[in-house]
């Protein structure tokens, strides 16, 4: 499944049909959809909780980079 995302990404860039932060965001919906209706390997009430996981790490991420901004 990797491949097809990056073959994804590699072939929009190209073209310049998306930056490459709207690729990833695409891959990421692409491997989503390949993940919950294809293979059938993630069950939708699993999605919640990986969302808010996903959720608290960004957030920890941003609150370490605003207050590095603080000493600088």
């Amino acid at each position: 499944m990797r491949n097809a995302e990056d073959t994804l990404e590699l072939t929009a860039g190209c073209a310049r049909i998306f930056k490459p932060t709207e690729a990833s965001a695409v891959a990421v919906a692409y491997a989503l959809v390949v993940g919950v209706v294809v293979y059938r390997a993630i069950r939708i009430k699993d999605l919640l909780p990986s969302f808010s996981k996903s959720v608290i790490s960004s957030s920890v991420i941003m609150f370490i980079i605003a207050n590095a901004g603080l000493f600088a």
